[in-house]
């Protein structure tokens, strides 16, 4: 049986659709004990930019985590929205996404090019890691290509960009890697993490 199934008891169109893309707050579901479905998606890492032939240093950011989660919500829920780990130079560590959550619902945020961890049996998907080096492989899971941001549930990775800073991450997903010749270029910002809140009442 479907996560939406189950909350869909004989199906219907839930009564309020509600989307997060930032900053923190509450939520009041629609009745007491509504049920909800919900996506909670985390920020995406930073990539990496590289300079003269150091071709390692291009990396992606791998994307964040999304937890799909039916359950009954008694009253106002607070939420925080996980901001994207800024991207940086081939001298500095990336940086990882911020978690997302939903009250007790909480979504692993990437970290540097590693995607961030399904949890098995958690209805969590996975953030794909980022790419790197000029073949565009990766230990985790390909990303984007030639040093790609990984994706997310809801987001494409940024693309590599060869002469400038790296493309900057969709909802949840990775930064993209950069390079250019003998000059210090930042790979792309991560995108901000994401919640979207189904809402279909009693």
């Amino acid at each position: 049986m479907s996560v939406l199934s189950q909350v869909i008891h004989g199906g219907g169109a839930p009564r309020k659709v509600t989307a997060f893309t930032s900053g923190t707050g509450t939520y009041t579901p629609t009745v007491a004990n509504a049920r909800i479905l919900a996506f909670v998606c985390a920020g995406g890492g930073g990539g990496k930019g590289s300079y003269a032939y150091n071709e390692y240093y291009r990396i992606g950011g791998g994307g964040g985590s999304t937890t799909i989660c039916s359950f009954r919500m008694a009253s106002a829920t607070s939420y925080v929205v996980g901001s994207g780990g800024g991207g940086c130079t081939y001298s500095s560590l990336q940086l990882a996404g911020s978690a997302s959550a939903l009250g007790t619902i909480i979504s692993v945020p990437a970290s540097g090019r590693y995607g961030g961890i399904a949890v098995e049996g958690a209805g969590v998907s996975g953030g794909n890691g980022g790419s790197y080096n000029s073949l565009g492989t990766s230990s985790v899971h390909q990303g984007g290509g030639l040093a790609g941001g990984g994706g997310s549930y809801f987001g494409a990775g940024g693309v590599y960009i060869n002469g400038t800073v790296g493309g900057v991450g969709g909802i949840g997903a990775g930064g993209g890697g950069s390079y250019l010749y003998q000059n210090n270029t930042y790979g792309g910002n991560g995108g901000s993490g994401y919640i979207e809140i189904w809402d279909f009442g009693a």
